[in-house]
């Protein structure tokens, strides 16, 4: 393994497109492996497992998304806009100055 195949975190977050708290949940229920680098145990994670996760359907926890699309309920929907009932024109009598 050459240090050309470790990427860092924001790498790999760039890559996943995912929040870092995800990387990070996975990273720690060891859904990912990550190698510790450095003085500082900084992590590193492999380019090959982060590439074979590129693919949503691929992620660790995809089965226990639901198959079928959410239908929104009705009071979430918005509304539809308001259309005014068409009046009468209104006609003033003259009024007379004397």
């Amino acid at each position: 393994m050459s240090p050309d195949d470790l990427i860092t975190p924001g790498e790999a977050l760039a890559i996943l497109q995912v929040d870092y708290q995800t990387l990070w949940k996975w990273t720690t229920d060891r859904k990912i492996r990550s190698t510790r680098v450095g003085t500082h145990g900084w992590h590193r994670y492999r380019r090959g497992d982060i590439e074979a996760l590129r693919e949503p359907s691929s992620r660790p926890g995809w089965e226990n998304y639901p198959k079928t699309r959410v239908q929104i309920p009705d009071y979430l929907k918005e509304p539809e806009p308001y259309v005014y009932p068409e009046r009468a024109p209104v006609s003033f009598p003259e009024r007379r100055w004397t």
